[in-house]
């Protein structure tokens, strides 16, 4: 992770992104993660390090090539086929792209990301079939047992075998190449060091990974003979060579684009049109907060941009804001993050003890890994708590959220809960997913000044914090709207 970078920095890492891609771009280029800068979260410009702090690119690259050897290990060990799960039906009239990240969803029947969208398009005639990008770390030699249902469910495997690795390595190492004979015909200085840094990432395993991707659905496209491809949506290269694969199997097919997630600042791959095949012919949303921001972006040249809904569609919304003394911190999957609010909590707890803090850690982050890295956090003060409790029954006993990147921010509002937006300092590039909100949220950039915060909203009147709720309830309420099929089978061709 970049310790500090402005936002002038990622505009002109990403307007170097775009004069790369500009250039005919090819599959085994837009296939570099690199060459997209999904956004201004931490996790988004962390492969960028090296160059704002004009580091050397070689150990990525030293990196990459151990990496490389070890994709080759796996394919040698893992299935050459490259898909499992259920087998492949005779025909499928949408194909969705989704993801597989634990072993519990081999018997789910709504998809995580689409639900039960598959299963009502299969109620209207339409034939369904989801296929899942393998993101868990399960061991090949322990393969959990499929449940099939009335859509099938196909696994994207994480090697195709070694002939194929082989394949996609050398088509990576052209890519790198290329990059270098431009890097060295390239007379403004810092876009050669870019390119200098985007050769060393071309054979990256996300590189491999989103090839792999273009391959199996330019595959299962050409056995299903879908009419519309539909894929996850937040401007990974993966996504842009699927709808590449899935065109040069069959051109006239409709790709659709599905951003499903919450609207970070600086979503810049996501808003880049880089024709040639690679754009979806629609994009579909979540809620009307990202659709209409999508609508704004004058490099999509245009794309059509609808509501979809989502699974994450509030079923209860609070008519009043909550009660209590009591501030749920939420902070994201990250470890820094995870120590960064629970130190904050804690310090504001000692400073005022009339405020209780519960402190809920995201499921990728541990109690006992996070307290064995900063062993203080096993020690909490009085009004100091884990959670150990669905987030239903956190969102009832508390009436502040403090959060940084962390969705869960849109349904603690939602569930009635104030705002907090932690700002490391008054520069740094903001990651809230609540910074269109005007009102109600607040940003604050201590623990003095959150402790004094949450004492002056204890005496706030009612009606100001009725009218501040209702604001951002209105808000938050069409960031997730309810699924509409409708919308999906609207760009079907009949």
């Amino acid at each position: 992770m970049i310790a500090s970078i402005n936002i002038e920095q990622i505009n002109r890492i990403a307007q170097a992104c775009r004069r790369v891609l500009s250039a005919d771009p090819n599959s085994a280029q837009v296939a570099i993660p690199y060459l997209h800068v999904l956004s201004a979260h931490p996790n988004s410009i962390a492969p960028y390090g090296d160059l704002v702090l004009s580091r050397s690119p070689q150990r990525r690259r030293i990196y990459n090539a151990l990496a490389r050897q070890a994709l080759r290990g796996l394919a040698l060990i893992g299935p050459s086929s490259p898909f499992s799960g259920d087998p492949l039906p005779e025909r499928a009239d949408v194909l969705f792209i989704s993801h597989f990240l634990k072993a519990s969803q081999t018997s789910d029947d709504e998809d995580l990301y689409f639900g039960n969208l598959p299963q009502s398009l299969l109620k209207d005639g339409l034939q369904t079939a989801v296929a899942l990008i393998d993101h868990s770390r399960r061991n090949w030699s322990k393969r959990p047992a499929w449940k099939s249902g009335p859509v099938p469910r196909i696994l994207l495997n994480r090697t195709m075998g070694l002939s194929a690795e082989l394949r996609i390595g050398r088509k990576l190492t052209g890519a790198a190449k290329e990059l270098r004979s431009r890097r060295r015909r390239e007379t403004e200085p810092y876009i050669g060091e870019f390119l200098e840094h985007a050769a060393a990432n071309a054979a990256s395993p996300g590189s491999f990974a989103a090839m792999r991707i273009g391959e199996q659905v330019n595959e299962l496209v050409r056995a299903l003979r879908p009419k519309a491809i539909v894929t996850t949506f937040e401007g990974h290269s993966w996504e842009r060579l699927a709808f590449h694969a899935a065109r040069a199997a069959k051109p006239d097919i409709v790709c659709v684009g599905y951003h499903h997630a919450v609207l970070f600042p600086f979503a810049d791959a996501m808003r880049q049109s880089l024709d040639h095949g690679f754009d979806p012919d629609h994009i579909l949303t979540a809620g009307q907060v990202s659709c209409d921001w999508l609508r704004t972006q004058p490099s999509l040249k245009g794309i059509p941009v609808e509501v979809l809904g989502s699974v994450r569609a509030p079923s209860d919304i609070a008519k009043a804001p909550r009660s209590g003394s009591t501030c749920l911190v939420i902070p994201e999957g990250l470890l820094s993050e995870s120590m960064l609010l629970c130190h904050l909590a804690i310090e504001a707890a000692r400073l005022r003890s009339n405020l209780n803090f519960r402190l809920r850690l995201h499921p990728l982050i541990s109690r006992k890994r996070l307290t064995r890295i900063a062993p203080d956090l096993a020690n909490l003060p009085a009004n100091v708590v884990w959670s150990d409790v669905a987030l239903s029954a956190d969102l009832a006993m508390c009436r502040w959220a403090l959060y940084r990147g962390s969705s869960a921010v849109i349904t603690a509002t939602l569930s009635g809960l104030r705002p907090f937006y932690f700002s490391a300092s008054h520069s740094e590039v903001s990651i809230d997913p609540l910074a269109a909100l005007a009102g109600w949220r607040e940003i604050i950039s201590s623990a003095e000044e959150l402790s004094h915060t949450l004492d002056t909203d204890l005496a706030m009147s009612d009606t100001d914090r009725q009218s501040g709720h209702d604001q951002a309830s209105n808000y938050c309420r069409k960031y997730f709207m309810p699924l509409n099929a409708a919308a999906l089978t609207a760009l079907l061709p009949h």
